[in-house]
């Protein structure tokens, strides 16, 4: 007997139920407590070892900053 273990989708699919679950999300009068753009950074202090700045004397906290992959979800 086989089991079945939930929904493949593809690709597109997947992306497709993710835009349409975040659309849910967005109109929703509450605003969920653990939304990853609303978390403060685990880590928000900065270290030496972080990237140097341009002005080549300060830091870069790239946690801060949002990657293409995200600005993807966030553009519906």
């Amino acid at each position: 007997m086989r089991r079945q273990d939930g929904i493949h989708l593809s690709s597109q699919g997947s992306k497709t139920l993710v835009k349409e679950i975040l659309k849910v999300l967005k109109r929703a009068d509450w605003e969920p407590s653990l939304y990853w753009l609303k978390m403060p950074s685990e880590f928000p202090e900065d270290s030496p070892y972080y990237i140097v700045s341009p002005d080549g004397e300060t830091t870069f906290n790239a946690s801060t900053q949002i990657c293409i992959w995200q600005r993807e979800w966030l553009d519906i």
